[in-house]
């Protein structure tokens, strides 16, 4: 890379060419959505982010409005102000690198809340113009879409790119970012701000350096207007940088300038993908005890409850890229807002009831409360909600069962056995973490599955769930009212008891047509009242002659046996405490005495989680901030028993 003074700015570069052609807004939004999806879906691999749902944004706004000290304001203002008496000024920026449908579902949500908000609209994107046939053809929709959200009250402003100009398609840059400003404002859009787009590892230098006075790292230089144009190469591309001079453009501010005033203190964040905030306070905290090897980026929830607690005098900036908060349902649909749609079948491999494989599914709370969360999977070949499973790196650990290994209430990301392959890694041991699990999932149904698993994954280490439903979802004669499956005639296989220990039940080729009517268990009225109590008195509960205790303890044994001949080893894993968290962790105790084996219990660490962090979203299922600390429960788990060493602490110094 290099950067030389020069006297003119464009002479090696096509002259910028851009056209306003008639584009539906129809068109331009099922572009925008099938782009979107495509790369932030829930269907990306491990290397993209995947986008929260939109009913996180309004939680985010619904939040600030309830801190009294909260006062949002655009970034014009906030760069004119950013400290005020006893408040603490916040601004929204948006840089709506592609997904203008989220920045439009943004805007209607941040009005209704009375909230302004800045949104940067990226000229070389898509959604604002085409290249075609050595020119830009904007869109000619697109500027009642960037007025409508004008009209909201929220400020429009220049997402700048013109190096991109520059340097992939070899026009003028300055001159695109003069023009785009002119047709903006002509088209009745007040621009009074910029913000630079990408980065100087893209581009080799900020987009921001193309106005001059601005270099990367540097104040303003207070005599802008002598500084002389530059031309920077690089990778083999040139373009110009110091040519436009702002004041003369009418502009009053870039986006970095409230990092560099000295009024007020600034508390920095940016969404990075879900439940990934990039938040300064914890990101410092992070980097400096090399000890900890839990995520550097924070839960929405986290930070929420580090900006309740900031002292007057304070100003923060968030930056909100709309595409990560425009999770869809599928290419064809805009962000999903409310929306329920869960896909099951008897799996044709594994045998019982999985989701079917290849399919998006859904889960929201209920209808009936406010909205508490909402999540989009899709459904890997074994039906679970999971990546494809495959036997990949030196430490693969596979988790069966069923209650929190479930994860449906948050993205699969944010998902309890995602977040301890990460924090493995950062701990420089290379894992692989899967999972098989579906709601009412008991040990004699899942041991099914197990076979499956450790075939087609060689775990090294295997983590069998117990929950406080162990009973009523493994005892025959309980799972076959239920789910109308035959105890005789299995859709997979599971084990019975024989009277003093368990044996495989094959799965039945005339399964169907031996179903029944699922029904509920309150249709057996004795049983229910006794098995419904979870794992209290289990030891004088019998359910159809079958002694369920012993019965249990039978078939976590021979589950164990059976990972252990694998190679594998195999730990007991409490996946929900129920209303009785002390009879559950006693028994999931006495089951691991029984087996040789230890017993790793993340409800207490979910449990501790302070209420301004909480591990449960309102209608009690599992948030992100949960899975964490069931994560980080685990992987203490592992370390102590000396399951897997931390390799090298600096590992983790490579995050950004």
């Amino acid at each position: 890379m290099s950067v030389v003074a020069t006297e003119s700015g464009s002479a090696r570069h096509a002259r910028y060419r851009a056209t306003v052609v008639a584009t539906s807004r129809a068109s331009v939004w099922a572009a925008c959505n099938r782009a979107m999806d495509r790369t932030y879906g829930p269907g990306v691999d491990d290397a993209q982010p995947m986008a929260y749902p939109m009913v996180m944004y309004d939680e985010l706004l619904r939040a600030f409005a309830a801190m009294p000290r909260i006062e949002v304001v655009t970034l014009r203002d906030l760069c004119h102000r950013p400290a005020a008496p006893g408040r603490v000024r916040l601004a929204i920026r948006h840089d709506v690198d592609g997904d203008i449908v989220a920045a439009w579902q943004m805007a209607h949500l941040e009005a209704s809340h009375g909230m302004p908000s800045s949104y940067y609209m990226l000229h070389t994107a898509p959604y604002h113009a085409r290249f075609d046939g050595g020119q830009f053809e904007r869109h000619g929709c697109i500027a009642y879409v960037y007025r409508e959200i004008q009209s909201l009250g929220h400020e429009i402003g220049l997402h700048t790119d013109g190096l991109t100009v520059y340097q992939q398609y070899d026009m003028d840059g300055a001159a695109a970012v003069r023009d785009e400003i002119e047709w903006l404002r002509a088209e009745g859009i007040d621009v009074r701000g910029t913000v630079a787009h990408g980065s100087a590892a893209a581009y080799g230098a900020e987009n921001f350096e193309i106005f001059k006075g601005r270099r990367k790292g540097e104040p303003k230089m207070a005599d802008a207007a002598s500084d002389p144009v530059r031309t920077l190469r690089f990778n083999g591309a040139d373009a110009c940088l110091s040519v436009l001079d702002e004041g003369e453009l009418g502009l009053e501010y870039e986006g970095n300038d409230i990092f560099r005033q000295k009024d007020a203190r600034v508390e920095y964040g940016a969404t990075r993908s879900i439940d990934g905030w990039r938040w300064n306070r914890v990101l410092r905290a992070h980097r400096a005890d090399e000890s900890d090897f839990g995520p550097p980026f924070c839960t929405q929830a986290r930070m929420l409850a580090d900006i309740a607690a900031l002292e007057p005098g304070v100003c923060v900036v968030l930056t909100v890229h709309p595409c990560y908060y425009g999770l869809r349902e599928g290419p064809d649909r805009a962000p999903v807002r409310r929306r329920c749609h869960v896909t099951s079948a008897v799996h044709p491999e594994l045998g019982w009831t999985t989701h079917v494989p290849g399919s998006r599914v859904a889960w929201t709370s209920s209808v009936h409360e406010p909205q508490a969360y909402q999540s989009v999977h899709v459904v890997n070949r074994w039906g679970m909600l999971d990546r494809e499973p495959e036997a990949r790196a030196s430490m693969r650990i596979v988790s069966i069962g069923s209650g929190l290994l479930h994860g449906a209430t948050v993205g699969s990301p944010s998902q309890m056995h995602r977040e301890l392959e990460r924090m493995l890694g950062r701990a420089g041991i290379e894992a692989w973490c899967s999972v098989l699990a579906m709601p009412r999932m008991g040990v004699s149904r899942w041991w099914g599955w197990l076979a499956s698993a450790l075939a087609g994954l060689r775990p090294t280490h295997v983590l069998l769930g117990l929950g406080s439903r162990e009973a009523r979802d493994s005892v025959p004669a309980a799972w076959s009212v239920e789910t109308g499956f035959s105890m005789h005639h299995p859709p997979g296989d599971y084990l019975a008891w024989t009277g003093d220990t368990v044996e495989p039940v094959r799965r039945s080729a005339g399964w169907r047509i031996r179903q029944r009517t699922a029904r509920d268990l309150a249709c057996w009225p004795g049983t229910e009242r006794s098995i419904d109590a979870g794992l209290s008195g289990v030891d004088d509960l019998k359910v159809d002659r079958v002694p369920v205790a012993r019965y249990l303890e039978a078939c976590y044994r021979r589950a164990v046996d059976d990972v252990r001949a694998s190679g594998a080893w195999a730990g007991v894993l409490i996946t929900d405490a129920g209303a009785d968290p002390a009879s559950t962790r006693a028994f999931a105790a006495r089951v691991a005495s029984a087996c040789a084996a230890s017993v790793t219990d993340p409800t207490a660490a979910i449990g501790a989680l302070g209420a301004s962090m909480p591990g449960r979203h309102a209608d009690g299922t599992l948030a992100a901030d949960g899975h964490r600390a069931a994560a980080r429960a685990v992987f203490d788990h592992l370390v102590a028993s000396g399951q897997c060493v931390v390799h090298s602490i600096g590992a983790r110094r490579s995050e950004r």
